[in-house]
């Protein structure tokens, strides 16, 4: 979490991030809706679109959070002993 965020927003974004997760796994995409969303999270729709403005933007910010956390990670990598490396990265791998 950034320094000077609000913690409700990113608490309310991981929820619907995670509510989609265990959705995906439910049923096709084409078949969540965002009230479903909503209900899983156990947010209003509101809150919802607060953060979103339509559904296709949930698996857009969770490819890039991953990607972002991935380059962070590899960042911090030493690349004159890449031992140990597998440390940083096997928290992305079961993601």
């Amino acid at each position: 979490m950034a320094k000077g965020e609000d913690l409700r927003v990113v608490k309310s974004i991981r929820e619907i991030k995670q509510a989609f997760l265990r959705l995906i796994l439910k049923k096709p995409m084409d078949k969540i809706k965002i009230s479903d969303i909503a209900d899983e999270a156990l947010i209003n729709r509101k809150t919802f679109y607060r953060h979103f403005t339509v559904l296709s933007d949930v698996p857009k910010r969770i490819c890039s959070d991953f990607a972002e956390e991935l380059s962070e990670g590899l960042k911090a990598l030493d690349p004159e002993n890449l031992r140990g490396g597998g440390i940083i990265i096997l928290p992305f791998v079961k993601y």
